[in-house]
């Protein structure tokens, strides 16, 4: 068999056969070379061998080419189509339950981190049937006091996924939490499911064994503990703010310090509020002060409340400022956590209590100038006169220097009841600091100068 050769930019190729060297890549004017020959020749110079290597190809086959694209564009669209099927398909019936679950997850992180409830949100998958939704929408109507609201979303939420949590927060809001409690083996089953991470039900466990009233008390008191301590932990500032108030550590006072002042900094209101209570107990006013104003800033109903009471009891007793900040907490719309129903209640009982402490100031004030009128009269004719509260008689015949003891005695008496008052409680207390200014009013004007009236003591 002949093999051939051919030259390329200066290089020599070969050998090859026949087929393989007509296949090979060079010009006409290479030169070749194969057996027979005696020097290298251009490859033009051989007729036969140029019209093998250029020869025509064979005529296309138009059909089977057209028939080949048609296939292939008759696979193409349909697999587009199946594309757009599918994809509307995971738009309808897929991507509104993931945005569903997106805003869900979303408000919920948001619960957590303020205490607060997005209604719009929550009502808006509620009424698209979203489940856990639903009991979250039951926890806002009852928080807001709406009980024929919650109690229809607590019932759908137990027909749902939520039996054990909606059948607690029904209890409370049927008044039968202690006739009809939750079946204990239920109660211990379903909170052993809860997930480490799920702090909304965390708390709710808690919650459930806190209110636990029979002999296993200090054993409901430790789970209920374990669980709030669990979504604390999970950064829920409701839970945190709960380990601050509640007794779960005894007279631990930098423990609960250490979670209202962790949910404080999460910038909780009620918590400013309550580490702000604290440091007025222990008298560091410019820490209580701090955290007041800015839980009021939150609009906390607890910081309003505990701003009223401030005034009430610690500032000379102002009690028109006190009402105001009562009023204030009373009608506040924008606190829709947890507990600001509790200090609602608080600040309206406050209210109720200054206006009867004016009533009976106004009566006071009222007897007793009845009394000093009565008590002239009777030392025109006897120069003796009765004390209109501690029933102590003076002779005025045994002159100044008497008059001025006895008030003096009877001062002392009333700051004696002002300190046990103040133990006993604040309406008690402000009541006998109110008593005691009036008197010192009558003691030093009228007690020694006119008539021997004393009003200042019990």
């Amino acid at each position: 068999m002949k093999k051939y050769y051919f030259i390329k930019n200066n290089q020599k190729f070969g050998p090859f056969s026949l087929e393989e060297f007509l296949e090979k890549d060079f010009e006409n004017d290479a030169l070749i070379w194969f057996d027979g020959l005696s020097e290298w020749k251009k490859f033009s110079t051989f007729p036969d061998l140029v019209s093998q290597k250029f020869r025509n190809p064979p005529p296309v086959n138009h059909k089977k080419n057209y028939e080949s694209k048609s296939t292939f564009n008759s696979k193409f669209i349909i697999s587009i189509i199946i594309l757009i099927i599918a994809l509307v398909t995971f738009f309808f019936f897929f991507y509104p339950s993931f945005e569903a679950r997106n805003k869900y997850d979303k408000s919920l992180d948001q619960f957590k981190r303020t205490g607060s409830i997005s209604h719009e949100v929550f009502k808006e998958l509620s009424d698209n049937n979203y489940p856990e939704a639903i009991f979250i929408l039951g926890l806002y109507h009852f928080y807001k006091d709406d009980t024929i609201n919650a109690k229809e979303m607590f019932e759908k939420a137990r027909l749902v996924n939520n039996e054990i949590p909606s059948i607690f927060y029904l209890n409370l809001i049927n008044g039968t939490s202690q006739s009809n409690p939750i079946d204990k083996n239920k109660l211990d089953k379903w909170s052993r499911s809860i997930e480490k991470t799920d702090w909304l039900n965390q708390i709710i466990a808690g919650s459930i064994y806190f209110s636990v009233k029979d002999g296993e008390k200090r054993l409901f008191i430790k789970k209920a503990k374990e669980y709030i301590e669990l979504a604390a932990n999970n950064g829920s500032v409701e839970a945190m703010d709960l380990l601050g108030i509640s007794d779960f550590y005894d007279s631990d006072t930098l423990k609960t310090v250490y979670w209202l002042k962790k949910s404080a900094q999460l910038g909780y209101g009620n918590a400013m509020a309550g580490l702000a209570k604290r440091y007025f107990i222990i008298s560091d006013l410019n820490e209580a002060n701090k955290w007041l104003s800015l839980s009021i800033q939150n609009k906390s109903t607890y910081g309003y409340y505990l701003k009223g009471l401030v005034y009430k009891t610690k500032l000379g007793s102002n009690i028109d400022s006190a009402k105001y900040y009562f009023e204030i907490a009373s009608k506040n719309k924008f606190d829709i956590t947890p507990h600001h129903k509790f200090y609602k209640a608080l600040a309206n009982e406050g209210i109720k209590s200054i206006e009867k402490e004016k009533a009976e100031k106004i009566e006071s004030e009222k007897k007793a100038k009845e009394a000093l009128i009565n008590n002239k009269a009777i030392s025109k004719n006897s120069g003796m006169i009765e004390c209109f509260y501690c029933g102590r008689v003076f002779n005025l015949k045994q002159g100044y220097t008497k008059n001025m003891n006895d008030c003096a005695d009877s001062y002392n008496i009333a700051m004696g009841n002002l300190a046990i008052a103040r133990y006993v409680s604040e309406i008690h207390y402000n009541f006998v600091y109110n008593s005691i200014k009036f008197g010192e009013w009558y003691c030093s004007r009228r007690c020694v100068h006119e008539s021997g009236y004393c009003i200042s003591s019990f």
